[in-house]
């Protein structure tokens, strides 16, 4: 029971480590939270907030966190902001 309970809170954790890479990119270029006016602790409390919510909604991604998929989460995030 233990392992695929543990199973289970890794995909979840890599889920969130995506959609933290996502949000965290596209944040850093919105116009309104990217200035250096917004301390850098609000922005960062901002984007783990986007990311509680957003992962929450999402099923568990199926594998481990590889190079290829952070380089895809962050673009597309810089895309999108």
């Amino acid at each position: 029971m233990i392992p695929a309970v543990l199973t289970l809170w890794v995909e979840q954790a890599s889920g969130a480590f995506g959609v933290f890479l996502r949000v965290g990119a596209m944040m850093a270029l919105v116009p309104a939270f990217g200035e250096t006016v917004i301390p850098l602790r609000v922005r960062l409390g901002i984007t783990l907030a986007f990311t509680l919510v957003v992962a929450a909604a999402l099923p568990p991604v199926a594998g481990p966190v590889t190079l290829p998929m952070i380089g895809a989460e962050a673009a597309v995030g810089l895309v999108l902001g």
